[in-house]
């Protein structure tokens, strides 16, 4: 009995691509011809395939983040939250060109390490930057962390109560002080990990 990454890489040469829609679906993509062939062959093994799948992020996630602490030289905590984001799906609820930005700001913060240890040497928490509303994430600009507002700008300051980040256009001061926790926040992370609807689009179906 052939393997599951058997299975995938066979999908793949025929132009098949699996997506990990959330942690209970699985998003087909590829030749129209062939989605309807294809799919109750995936859906026999969507169980095996969702386990696999999600190993595979696990086990990139924890890669990453072990890059980050230790040839970057990042707290283990940030590290930690900075490679999900770069690593596991997207939220459904974020569009792809905000959640691109965002995986952008990210990479723009941990770039300078200095920062964010200065951010860990006073007090500053990952829910400072990855905060966001449970629900509707961008309905909610007051409850959204740090790599939301960013967009590219270094961090100019840091100290126990201030953020300050500037570009050649503008300069932003983020007080803790307004990150103080509420009952509506969550973080990226955890959006990450909740099950979404996953629209069909184009050349693509769900298998549920």
């Amino acid at each position: 009995m052939p393997t599951i990454q058997h299975c995938l890489d066979n999908w793949k040469s025929q132009g098949i691509h699996l997506l990990l829609a959330d942690y209970q679906k699985i998003k087909i993509i590829g030749p129209t011809e062939l989605l309807p062939k294809i799919a109750p062959e995936i859906k026999e093994k969507k169980r095996e395939l969702i386990d696999h799948m999600a190993f595979f992020y696990e086990d990139m996630y924890l890669e990453r983040a072990g890059i980050m602490e230790w040839d970057g030289c990042i707290p283990r905590v940030f590290a930690e939250a900075s490679a999900h984001i770069l690593v596991y799906p997207r939220p459904f609820s974020i569009s792809p060109a905000l959640w691109e930005q965002i995986q952008l700001n990210v990479k723009h913060l941990i770039g300078n390490h200095f920062w964010i240890k200065e951010a860990e040497k006073y007090e500053w928490k990952p829910h400072h930057f990855f905060r966001c509303h449970q629900r509707s994430p961008l309905d909610h600009p007051e409850l959204q962390g740090i790599v939301f507002l960013t967009y590219g700008m270094s961090c100019t300051n840091i100290d126990y109560h201030v953020f300050q980040c500037r570009n050649v256009e503008m300069k932003e001061n983020l007080f803790k002080k307004a990150y103080s926790l509420v009952p509506e926040e969550t973080t990226l992370m955890e959006l990450q990990k909740r099950p979404f609807q996953v629209q069909e689009e184009g050349r693509s179906c769900l298998v549920h």
